[in-house]
């Protein structure tokens, strides 16, 4: 394995990993332990960060894809392409959204639910893409 697909591999698992914890794990114990608010404020923030991280892991595979003049990796192009477009959407337009909505009233206004159950849809469906990408880039090897 070269080392631009190992660090392919490696920046792959480590937003997979990130959002799948943050999903999985620490948001239902925030909301378990936290005043609906407090708990909503770290979760947000905590899923700013997988935003981060899944930039360049996702850029980094987009480049290493859109390298590869194998035609097997048409569908990787396409999944990636969607993973990053998906990220983008979140958090650049929905979680600041979110954000704004949830600042001064409590409880939300009634577009809350909506714009907050569109990112968590998407936030599946990217977490989804993410095993998928990552099963498909390492058996690439």
């Amino acid at each position: 394995m070269t080392i631009g697909r190992s660090a392919e591999v490696l920046l792959l698992t480590a937003w997979a990993g990130a959002a799948w914890f943050a999903a999985l794990f620490v948001a239902p114990q925030l909301f378990g332990m936290l005043p609906p608010e407090q708990a909503g404020n770290v979760a947000g923030m905590m899923f700013r960060s997988v935003f981060w991280i899944s930039l360049p892991a996702l850029a980094w595979c987009l480049a290493q894809v859109a390298r590869s003049p194998a035609a097997t990796v048409r569908l990787d192009r396409w999944l990636v392409a969607g993973a990053l477009t998906i990220s983008l959407v979140l958090g650049l337009v929905l979680q600041p959204h979110v954000a704004s909505m949830r600042v001064g009233t409590t409880p939300p206004g009634p577009g809350f639910a909506i714009v907050h159950g569109a990112a968590s849809v998407l936030f599946l469906v990217n977490c989804m893409l993410a095993a998928v990408i990552l099963l498909r880039r390492w058996r690439a090897r």
